[in-house]
Order: C-alpha cells, then structure tokens, then sequence
C-alpha cells in the first residue's frame, strides 16, 4: 500500500498545515457533510485489499515474464526461421541461377540439335538422290546388261554362224582352167562342170565323195572362162594315196606316213584378188607323194601328218623346202 506524503512547508501561515491539504484553499467549507466526506475519503485502506492487490501483481508480474520470455522465445524462433528462410531464399536464388543456366545450356543444345536436324534433312535429301540416281543407273545397268546378253548372244550366234561357215569354206576348193561349155542351156553346162569336176576328183581319189554344190563364179561370157568354187567336204579329210590302199609301200614310204591334208584357204583367197591360177589338184598330189618318199629315204621318217598346200607355184617351193603343216 502506498503511503502519502506530507507536503512540503511553506512560509505562509495558511498554507502550512499536516499531512492533510488545507481545503479551506480550496473552497471548502467545514460543514458536516463536507467533513464526513473528508473523513470519509482520508481513510486507509484495509490490510485483507493489500493482499489482493499484491497477489494481483505478483501475478500479472508472472503473467508478464512468462509473456517476455514467450515474447523472447519467440524472438528467438522469429530469427531462427528468418535465418533458415534466408539461406532457403539463398539456396532458391543459386537453383534459381543454375536454372537459367541449364535453360540457356538447353536453348543453345536445342539451336544445335536445330541445326543439325536441318543439316540431317539436307543429308537425307541429298542421299535420297542419290539412291534414285543409283537406282536409275541400276536399271539403266540392267537394260545395258540385258542388251549386252542379247548383243553378246547376237554377236556369239554371229561367230558360231561364222565359224560355221568358215569350216564349210575350208572344205570348198577353186578350180580355174576347166573349159566351160558353150551349151546355150545353163542347166546343161551345169551337168558338164559337174562331170567334168568329179572326173578330176575320182582321178585322185576313186573314194571321193560327190561334191555338194559346184557353180561357176562371175557371169557368164562367151569369150570367158570363170573358175568353179566347188562345196565339198572330202577337204577335211586326209587323202591316202590310192597306190597304197592294199597296205603296200609306195616308193619305199610305209602306208601310214603318206597321208596329206590338204589346204584350200589361200587359193579361195587368190581366186578372190583376181588371179587366174591353174590348180592341178592330181599332180600336185603326186608330186607331194614323191617329195614325201624322198624325204623319207633320206632321213628315215615322216611327220604323222603331212599338209600340202595346193595353191599357185608356192606349193612347189614349200615342198621343196620340205615346210609342211
């Protein structure tokens, strides 16, 4: 409980008095309802009021240190929190930067990735092209193998066919010097070449097949006498010597080393320049015969296989010169 305080002195007689303000300053008048008031209100308080009153603020004392120290705590928690929301702001703000960065890493990796797409589709086109354009020479490849197999088919039946005909030409034979008939009948004249032509070939060999197909070259003139081409496949053969077909020698030559082949090329190729040679197929034979059995007698053998050339007068060097084929 409070205790008043006596005011302080004065000098002035009136104005010193007790503890108590002088109310007579104030304009009070000392009736008896006035002291009764006065009485009334200069009384202290009871002792039991005292207690209350301090147990009230004991307990608002205790009521505001609990809130100071929740006021403190919370302070404390307030920091704690603001120093953690920092260092999250802190750490967001460096996730936030790394984010921009990898989106910027992003945007350039995604203008690469953009560039080479481009330049992909740029590839593709052009080996697109070029796949068609391969594509093209395969077919033309194709198309030139197909007209090559045929070209080659075309140029190889060609060959065979000349091949063909170049064997039937080696069999054929160009006689000159047969007279031909004046006969106006040309099938006439035909039959007399024909005998004519088969009478020279029985002479030199009796077993001579009859020829295929004999004609003159040339037209005819009177005042002209056109060589025969004879077809005729005895050419291909070995002409034996007829002398020897009982197995005897001929002029001391064995049977078996007196075979010749005879060779008609070179004459057909003459005959074609022009020149009027007179093959004589029976003695040229014989002379063959007869260089062979010289041969023989000198040197004591003969090649297997003997071929006289029956052409011009080179036939008579070669044999001379003993180069046979």
């Amino acid at each position: 409980m409070n205790v008043l305080r006596s005011p302080t002195g004065s000098d002035n007689q009136n104005e010193r008095c007790a503890s108590q303000p002088n109310l007579l300053n104030y304009g009070f008048s000392l009736n008896e309802s006035n002291l009764s008031l006065s009485i009334n209100r200069q009384k202290r308080k009871q002792p039991d009021q005292d207690s209350e009153i301090k147990e009230e603020l004991v307990e608002i004392r205790n009521k505001m240190d609990k809130l100071l120290d929740f006021m403190g705590q919370f302070t404390e928690a307030q920091k704690l929190a603001a120093d953690k929301l920092s260092q999250d702001v802190a750490s967001i703000k460096d996730q936030v930067n790394n984010f921009k960065a990898m989106a910027d890493n992003l945007v350039l990796e995604q203008s690469t990735i953009k560039a080479e797409v481009t330049e992909l589709k740029v590839s593709t086109s052009t080996t697109c092209e070029k796949v068609e354009s391969l594509q093209n020479e395969i077919e033309k490849l194709k198309m030139r193998s197909t007209e090559s197999r045929d070209s080659l088919s075309n140029i190889t039946e060609n060959t065979m066919i000349e091949l063909r005909e170049r064997i039937a030409r080696e069999k054929n034979l160009i006689i000159t010097g047969i007279l031909e008939s004046k006969n106006p009948d040309e099938n006439k004249r035909q039959s007399d070449d024909t005998n004519a032509i088969n009478n020279i070939l029985k002479d030199i060999y009796k077993e001579c097949p009859n020829p295929i197909k004999i004609f003159r070259l040339g037209n005819h003139k009177e005042e002209r006498c056109r060589p025969i081409k004879v077809y005729s496949g005895m050419l291909s053969h070995r002409l034996p010597c007829p002398a020897l077909r009982s197995g005897a020698m001929w002029n001391g030559c064995p049977n078996v080393l007196s075979w010749l082949r005879v060779v008609s090329d070179t004459a057909t190729l003459y005959a074609k320049k022009g020149n009027n040679y007179n093959i004589c197929f029976q003695e040229d034979f014989l002379y063959g015969q007869a260089v062979i059995s010289e041969w023989y007698r000198e040197y004591g053998y003969v090649p297997p296989a003997t071929a006289m050339i029956i052409f011009h007068k080179c036939c008579v060097w070669e044999l001379h010169q003993r180069h046979f084929r």
